[in-house]
């Protein structure tokens, strides 16, 4: 069965939805399911460090998109500590 999976929030990405969407994503792989996943470019590393990352990659049964989500006037995607 193939699956497509969608997810704001992937490795390299950090975050409980990030860790939980790999988990599901490693189980079905382990099932022999191919999985194609579409989800949002890291964000979290602007201010604080640069990480490298593709938007295209492919790996056996995994494919992954990454998508530059655009910035929504009610909805911030920042965060201050």
């Amino acid at each position: 069965m193939k699956i497509l999976l969608f997810t704001q929030h992937y490795p390299p990405d950090i975050g409980a939805q990030a860790f939980r969407i790999a988990a599901l994503v490693k189980a079905l792989l382990k099932k022999s399911h191919p999985v194609s996943l579409i989800t949002a470019e890291p964000y979290r590393y602007d201010i604080e460090e640069k990480i490298s990352f593709k938007k295209y990659e492919k790996d056996n049964k995994l494919e992954i998109f990454r998508i530059k989500s655009g910035k929504h006037k009610y909805f911030r995607r920042s965060y201050s500590l």
